[in-house]
């Protein structure tokens, strides 16, 4: 396998483990807001969106929809913002031409009424 590709295969498989497994935005903590610690950086929970919607969108340019439509949705869910909003329903519509593209019309306008949402 290339040099190159070895990279962003190990790059991609970090991003989503941090989308699947990793707490991204601030949902479902029953305790008190934790103070974050000073830094001259960004948050360390808006790198770990940056790394994820990167990932996702180098899948999508890989054409692996489905994988993507997993990582935008939960960024989704965990507080992604507009970006990962935008990028599941660009995935989202990607997926309704791919099941129109089979004959799929039913999956098809289902998907795209999903991207709307």
């Amino acid at each position: 396998m290339p040099r190159t590709r070895r990279r962003t295969t190990r790059h991609l498989g970090r991003a989503v483990a941090l989308a699947i497994l990793g707490p991204v935005g601030c949902g479902g903590n029953s305790g008190p807001p934790s103070t974050p610690a000073p830094s001259a950086g960004p948050r360390a929970s808006q790198v770990a969106i940056d790394a994820t919607l990167d990932a996702a969108e180098r899948l999508v340019q890989s054409g692996n929809l489905a994988e993507a439509e997993i990582v935008a949705a939960r960024l989704c869910e965990r507080g992604g913002g507009g970006a990962a909003f935008e990028l599941h329903g660009r995935v989202l519509a990607g997926l309704a031409a791919q099941a129109e593209a089979r004959g799929d019309q039913d999956e098809a306008n289902t998907l795209r009424r999903r991207a709307w949402d």
